[in-house]
Order: C-alpha cells, then structure tokens, then sequence
C-alpha cells in the first residue's frame, strides 16, 4: 500500500509526519516526543527520517512491524539512550543514521537483528565505549562513523566478522592510542584517525589492512616515523601526518608506498630531511606539505626527485637562501607556496614552467627585486593567483606581467611601492582583484588601470594617495582610507 498524505504526530507539537511513497520524512521540526504508534499503519515504507528535531527518546515500538524499513535516520536529536530491541522486526535495514545525539553507551544488543545493514553513523554522540561483540551479527557492515565520540578504547575483536566486509572507518577525535582493533581488516580502503592520542607506529598496526588507500593521522602525538611505520600498505594514495610532533624521519620511511600521490607533513617539528627520503615516490607523489615546519634548508635533490609533483608548500619555515634550482626538474607544479621563507631576490629560472602555475604565493619572503622574466609565461594559459603582499619591493619591473592575460588576483600589499606602471602588465589583462594597501603609492592616474577592464576588487588602503582621476565601471569595491 503506497500512502500520499500529512498525518499529526502529537498534538503537544507542530511536527508532521509526510509521507511519500513509502518514505516518511519528518525532519526540521520542534518535536520533543514521538507516539510508538506514528508509523504502524505505514508496514511497507522504506525509509524514516526524523532527522534535526528535539527528541529525547525512541519508543521500544517505534518501528514495528516495519519488515520493510531499509533506512531509519533520527540525527541532530538530544537522544540520550535507545531502546535494546528498535530494531527486532526490521531485518532488511540497511542503513542508519543516529550522528550528534547525546548516548554515552549502547545496548549490547542492539544492532543484533541487522543481518544485512551496510551503514552506521554514530558520529557526535558522547560514546565512551563499545560491547565486544556490539557488531557481531552485522557480518555486511561497510561504512562506520564513530568519530568525534569520547572511545578510549575500541575492543580487539570487535570487528572480527566484518574482516572481509567494512571498506571506511572513521575515528577522528576520539582518545585512542592502540590501533590493535584495525588488523585483518582486508577490504580497508579509508580510515581516519585524526585528533586521537596516538604516540607511536612501530610496526604491525596496519597489518592484514593491504587495501587502505587513505590514511588520516593528523592531530596525533607522533614524534617519529621509521620504514615499519607504515608496513604493509603498498597501496596508499594519500597520506595525512600533519600536526604531530614529529622531529625525525627515517631515510626509508617511505619506500615501500610506491602509490603515493599525497603526502602532508604540515605543522610538525621537522629540521632536518634525509636526501633520499621521497626518492621511491618519484614516480607517483604529486601534493606535498611541508609547511609550518622547522627546515632550515631544503637539501635540491629532496625535490627533484619528485618530478611528477603538482602542488608544494614549504611556507613557514626557517629556510634561509633557497636554491634558485630547487624546482628545475618539476616542470609539472601547479601550485607553490613559499610563504615565510627567506628569497630576497626571484631570478628568471626560479620557476621552470610558470604557464602551469594557477597559484603562487610569495608572501613575507624579504623580496627586493623580480627579475623581468621571472613570470614569462605565468598566468597566459590558465587563470591564476600571485601573492607577493608583506615583502621589500620598491618597483615592479616593465613588462613583468606582459604574458600574464589570465592573472585573474595580484596581491602587492604592503611592499614599498611608490606607483604603479601600466607597461608592467598584459594589453589583454583579465585581473579581477588588485591589491595595493600599505606601499607608499601618493597617486593615480588615468592610464594606471586603463588595462583593467574586468577588474572587480581595488584596495588602496594606507596608502598616501590624493586623487584619483577615473572610476571603473565593473569596480564592485573600492578600498580607500576612510
């Protein structure tokens, strides 16, 4: 029996029951209390939602009768605890969705009646801990959610039958530090374990897990990596360390994820990196983080061994006096970020393929001066960011943008320019956002942003400027002194 219609849950609230083809959907609205009776003359709808209410409890009769129900969904409720038996009669659910409640623990049946369910979502509860065999009769269970939950532990066994069936698992910001439960999990492919309390990867963590292509670990307390670390994963594609504590790296720490794509060290305490550390992800590595870091020097082969990589970032290091030949044999970056490290002059090699470049950011790098060719190409064949803002430049070369038609943002703020020259950019200009607050600039003439014709964004604050001769009509803001 198929139902169209609005049917009253309780009179004590404004909620309403829709149900549409099979489904009822009773989400987004003010109900505290739900009747056990709501849904029982509705025995072939599919799915419920009674999602971003008020509820504090499930009746024990809730769904009853329901042999049909594929998908229950009670999220971003104040439920505190669930009854045992929700679901006894309701063997062909196949997901549920119970994330941001407020239940601490589960009872130790619960999910006994679930033969063919594939998604759980508990994420955002207060959960504490879980029943060893809490999943023991879910041998289909694929996706798992647990994350941002209150788990210390996580029993050894607990997914002993789902060994050959659960393929994500997401932990992130729980307090764990033992991994033990993850081994044999041979389907693995996505596990997040972020913003745990995990100190130490010794080796064997990850075993009998071979299909695990993105790993997590970001917010832990890490201090070191060793070539047993990440033992067994050889088909890692992305890899997330940062914001450890991690000081040191062993030269062979690495070797054996030859499908690495991207790797991020960002926000740990490294100082130093081995020569030949990236040497095995030559050939497949293309985004790497090394930002906010502790590098006072980047040995050139480190990043010439990398080159098929797309995306770098060493921003925020101590990295003194770089080498202008540190990118030579990465003709294939498309993103570059060198923020707070020290330049002080960019040659005409510095970038080996600009064209490539949609984003470069070159930000508080001491820069006194660009060498007229060191953009050629950069910004003609796709649109493109340049950040140069908080460096030492007194004057932007003639010509330095001539082939930048697609440079779509420039930011020079607060350098020490004094004017802006047309002849420095492209006839054919597409700059949308120009950014020139805090330089010595006192003023502005008609043929200063003649070139301009789409520019969106002009900001000229702190500067000393005492006219300007001409408005644009596609100008949406203009930042001046107030």
């Amino acid at each position: 029996m198929q139902f169209c219609g609005v049917f009253p849950l309780q009179r004590t609230t404004m909620l309403i029951a829709v149900i549409i083809i099979g489904s009822f959907l009773v989400s987004g609205g003010a109900a505290t209390r739900i009747a056990p009776d709501t849904f029982h003359e509705a025995v072939n709808t599919t799915l419920i939602e009674l999602d971003d209410n008020y509820l504090e409890e499930l009746p024990v009769e809730l769904l009853a009768g329901l042999t049909h129900l594929r998908v229950f969904a009670a999220s971003n409720n104040k439920i505190k605890s669930v009854p045992e038996e929700l679901f006894l009669e309701n063997l062909e659910v196949k997901e549920i969705r119970l994330s941001n409640n407020f239940f601490k623990t589960l009872p130790s049946k619960f999910f006994a009646e679930l033969p063919i369910l594939e998604e759980l979502y508990l994420d955002r509860n207060n959960l504490v801990a879980l029943h060893d065999d809490a999943f023991v009769d879910c041998p289909m269970l694929r996706v798992l959610d647990l994350g941002y939950n209150r788990l210390v532990s996580i029993p050894v066994r607990i997914f002993e039958q789902q060994k050959e069936s659960i393929q994500s698992l997401n932990l992130r910001a729980n307090h764990l530090s033992s991994l033990e439960f993850i081994k044999g999990l041979k389907l693995l492919t996505a596990l997040n374990l972020e913003a745990n309390q995990v100190s130490v990867l010794q080796g064997g963590e990850f075993d009998g897990t071979p299909n695990v292509t993105h790993l997590w670990l970001a917010y832990n307390d890490l201090h070191q990596l060793t070539s047993e670390s990440f033992r067994g994963l050889n088909m890692l594609r992305v890899l997330g360390l940062s914001n450890n504590a991690i000081e040191f790296i062993e030269p062979d720490t690495f070797a054996a994820l030859k499908t690495l794509n991207e790797l991020y060290l960002n926000g740990n305490h490294i100082k130093s990196l081995p020569d030949s550390v990236f040497l095995a992800l030559g050939e497949t590595l293309q985004i790497l983080s090394l930002r906010d870091n502790r590098l006072e020097q980047v040995p050139v082969t480190i990043i010439q061994n990398l080159p098929k990589l797309q995306e770098l970032d060493l921003s925020s290091n101590p990295i003194a006096n770089l080498s202008e030949r540190i990118l030579q044999y990465n003709l294939n970056i498309a993103r570059l970020s060198l923020t707070d490290v020290r330049l002080q002059r960019i040659g005409k090699k510095f970038l080996p393929n600009p064209k490539l470049i949609t984003f470069l950011s070159l930000e508080r790098c001491f820069i006194e001066e660009i060498d007229p060719e060191a953009f050629w190409s950069f910004g003609s064949l796709y649109s493109s960011e340049l950040h140069l803002s908080q460096n030492e430049l007194t004057i932007l070369p003639k010509g330095l943008f001539r082939t930048s038609g697609l440079l779509r943002v420039l930011n020079l703020s607060y350098n020490l320019l004094t004017r802006l020259n047309p002849d420095t950019f492209a006839s054919n200009s597409s700059l949308e956002e120009l950014y020139l607050e805090g330089n010595k600039i006192n003023q502005l003439t008609v043929g200063n942003f003649g070139i301009f014709p789409v520019l969106k964004i002009l900001s000229l604050r702190n500067n000393c400027i005492e006219w300007i001769a001409e408005v644009f009509p596609s100008l949406m803001v203009l930042g001046l002194d107030p």
